[in-house]
């Protein structure tokens, strides 16, 4: 089942989804793009119009540009992290929590 996240809110809003493995979510970057971190697990993350799709290890995060719509797919059980590019710094305390 896939689920769709939107960059339409305040800069500072920072999300986390736990993906079973081959679930997907939708982001849509918004004006500022968005910053996709792959906190748990391995997931593939594509954006329309982008040639290459780029594989998320623990750890690992992509910053995507505002565009075409963006697919997260989770080749294992996955945390993934969302957050607006424009967070300040004291918000990202909690992006890079370590997993549960």
């Amino acid at each position: 089942m896939a689920t769709t996240w939107t960059a339409s809110r305040t800069a500072t809003a920072i999300d986390m989804w736990r993906l079973g493995r081959d679930e997907t979510l939708r982001l849509n970057p918004g004006r500022h793009g968005i910053v996709a971190r792959a906190q748990c697990g391995t997931v593939v993350v594509t954006q329309a119009g982008d040639p290459e799709d780029h594989v998320l290890l623990p750890g690992e995060e992509i910053r995507i540009p505002r565009g075409g719509v963006v697919v997260a797919w989770a080749l294992t059980p996955s945390v993934l992290a969302v957050r607006d590019p424009v967070a300040a710094p004291a918000q990202l305390v909690e992006f890079y929590v370590a997993c549960p």
